[in-house]
């Protein structure tokens, strides 16, 4: 026999490739069809493919060679001995199985076995996760600072009604007599310009209204230094307390009321006409004098006061209502209030009208008893 090995060809054979198994998490697997692919659910752990060339004439001969798009670098050589390559833990999604064969020549056949194979995510791994996780975070940030700057700006705001509250607080205490309630001194020189400027615009109306005066009242409770001689100066204080309640009884509530030293007071009755004043003079003069007071003693008791009140009506002179200065005005009350003590205590003396040129001239004194000068006076009751 003679063999001539020249006049042999290679096969020229082009097998296709078939899936012979499949497996899902080690167990075979039966799928209706692999036409869509292979959907691998988001819990699979692994999944393997079994795959074989149809060449009948010497199947062991043929090399294959498969590779994982998506996952594999390059394609991945095998033979016929390993022909089930599988994969475990795969990240979620889409990948492509492909597998090629040689003939039993180890000519590559021109069919490529092609397999898609989505692996499902879990609800936290899906696309949108991240995004939604990223606003979530974005969105609690942005409220916890909303929440943040509510919380500092009601604490700001409660500081600042607690300052506000108590700068008011000390304001008050700055104006107001500790005793008896009352204002003090500074509270009227803080108020005095503005009520003389009011009542000096009032003047310059027309026509000219009934209430535009101011009615300056000073009080000295007559020898009360025999009280804080003869019961203490507990009982002087109370006699003083009990004066400002008095006070608060016989005028208004828009009127101001000072403890203007010691037992002096000072009473500021805006918006009121001159000729009632010598009728608020005498009502305060009878309610001091036929008010007991009582005294803060271990035997108990009362005493009865009474007052030299003295009062000027602004503007003086309601001609020329500029030309007294507060200071003119309150030392022209000063001076009916030392002559209503002169003619006896318990008693009133007031400056209805006065020319605007006495302000000018002279003392209080000389302002009091000048020809022009219109006074209305009481002397003690009885």
């Amino acid at each position: 026999m003679r063999v001539a090995p020249e006049r042999f060809e290679p096969s020229s054979d082009q097998p296709p490739l078939v899936i012979s198994g499949l497996r899902v998490d080690g167990l075979t697997h039966h799928p209706a069809s692999l036409r869509q692919g292979l959907v691998l659910a988001p819990d699979t752990r692994s999944f393997g493919l079994e795959f074989a060339a149809l060449e009948f004439a010497d199947p062991q001969r043929v090399r294959y060679r498969y590779r994982l798009q998506g996952y594999d670098r390059d394609w991945l050589p095998s033979d016929a001995s390993f022909r089930s390559p599988s994969y475990s833990e795969l990240p979620p999604g889409q990948y492509v199985f492909e597998a090629q064969a040689t003939n039993r020549s180890g000519i590559w056949s021109p069919h490529t076995l092609s397999v898609p194979v989505v692996v499902q995510p879990m609800w936290w791994q899906a696309a949108w996760v991240p995004w939604a996780l990223g606003l979530m975070f974005l969105t609690t940030l942005w409220a916890w600072g909303r929440w943040r700057t509510a919380i500092l700006r009601q604490r700001q705001s409660r500081l600042e009604d607690i300052v506000a509250a108590r700068t008011a607080e000390l304001r008050q205490v700055s104006l107001t007599d500790p005793l008896t309630g009352l204002r003090n001194r500074r509270y009227l020189t803080q108020r005095i310009d503005e009520d003389l400027h009011i009542a000096q615009r009032l003047y310059l109306q027309k026509p000219r209204r009934d209430d535009a005066d101011v009615l300056v009242f000073l009080i000295d409770l007559d020898h009360f230094k025999t009280v804080n001689d003869r019961y203490g100066h507990a009982a002087g204080d109370a006699v003083l307390v009990q004066t400002a309640t008095l006070l608060r009884r016989v005028f208004r509530d828009s009127d101001t009321l000072v403890r203007w030293g010691g037992e002096e007071f000072l009473v500021l009755a805006r918006a009121s006409n001159r000729h009632r004043a010598a009728d608020l003079a005498e009502r305060l003069r009878e309610a001091l004098s036929d008010t007991p007071l009582s005294l803060p003693t271990p035997s108990g008791g009362s005493v009865s006061v009474t007052a030299s009140i003295g009062f000027v009506a602004y503007p003086p002179d309601p001609d020329q209502p500029a030309a007294w200065s507060w200071d003119a005005v309150l030392q022209l009350a000063d001076a009916t209030l030392y002559a209503a003590k002169a003619a006896g205590r318990n008693g009133w003396v007031g400056v209805v009208a006065s020319d605007g040129s006495i302000a000018q001239t002279g003392s209080a004194e000389t302002w009091l008893a000048h020809s022009q000068t219109r006074t209305e006076r009481s002397g003690p009751k009885g």
